[in-house]
């Protein structure tokens, strides 16, 4: 029973830095997708050239998240709990 306590112990441990570094991944993405990607929009709106399909679909996510974020992080926290 010693040995388990103490692996989990390393697990956990073990698993700290990547779990921060994933909710630290999803931050910066998530900033990019509210307030970067929407204050240059307007700048491919005078471009006057079609938009590669990557950056169509960029834009596309970021007016979705930034349309639904208080849905989205109301699904975030559902999974957040239902996995817990």
């Amino acid at each position: 029973m010693k040995q388990r306590e103490e692996l989990r112990r390393k697990i956990s441990g073990a698993m700290t830095y990547p779990s921060i570094i994933f909710v630290m991944l999803l931050l910066a993405v998530t900033v990019v997708l509210t307030y970067v990607v929407p204050s240059i929009q307007p700048l491919f709106a005078t471009a006057d050239v079609e938009l590669p399909r990557a950056t169509q679909a960029l834009i596309g996510v970021s007016d979705f998240v930034s349309g639904n974020i208080f849905l989205l992080v109301l699904i975030v926290m559902a999974g957040v709990f239902s996995f817990i």
